[in-house]
């Protein structure tokens, strides 16, 4: 079984690996870059899951530096800079101009 999966692409491992994540319904989903490697359509189905999950009252961890994707999925944000928080807030009502300014200037700090 190892070696059929050792076999898959990157997208196809990413994608198992999410599965993994969500099969028992953990109470926090910590997912770190899970959009690498993925094609569009897995994106977009993973973005709707999300969605999902987001809608339902779950509570997800996202880490990306997709600021966009980022700011589409989530409730709250924090900026992390060398390891330090240096910026968090509610994103819900923030436009993608706003967040990518105050990301900015989070990261020149």
């Amino acid at each position: 079984e190892d070696d059929r999966v050792r076999g898959f692409s990157r997208g196809m491992k990413q994608r198992l690996a999410i599965a993994r994540s969500t099969l028992h319904e953990p109470a926090i989903l910590l997912l770190d870059e899970p959009f690498t490697g993925l094609d569009a359509s897995a994106r977009t189905m993973l973005s709707d899951l999300l969605m999902g999950l987001r809608e339902a009252g779950r509570t997800v961890v996202l880490v990306t530096h997709d600021l966009l994707r980022g700011l589409t999925l989530s409730d709250r944000f924090v900026i992390l800079n060398r390891g330090r928080v240096t910026q968090q807030g509610d994103s819900s009502g923030l436009t993608p101009d706003e967040f990518e300014g105050i990301y900015a200037s989070a990261i020149r700090n």
